[in-house]
């Protein structure tokens, strides 16, 4: 963890808490079906974020950009 919160700080990549936004976010979005990946790219959508992924059902989802997509 320590090596990992260095990188953060060196690189100057933000880290966001899953607050009350958030929530609300993952619950809107609907072509999303695992859980987790909906609160990921819910984190995304609130702050702006492109989610990086290759997987075909966060690619394909119409409530997040997305990079990387092989």
């Amino acid at each position: 963890m320590p090596d990992t919160l260095a990188y953060l700080k060196k690189h100057n990549i933000p880290v966001h808490a899953i607050d009350i936004e958030v929530i609300n976010s993952t619950f809107e979005i609907t072509d999303i079906p695992e859980l987790h990946d909906r609160i990921i790219a819910a984190s995304g959508r609130v702050h702006g974020y492109p989610l990086i992924t290759n997987d075909p059902k966060i690619i394909a989802s119409k409530f997040v950009s997305t990079v990387w997509n092989q």
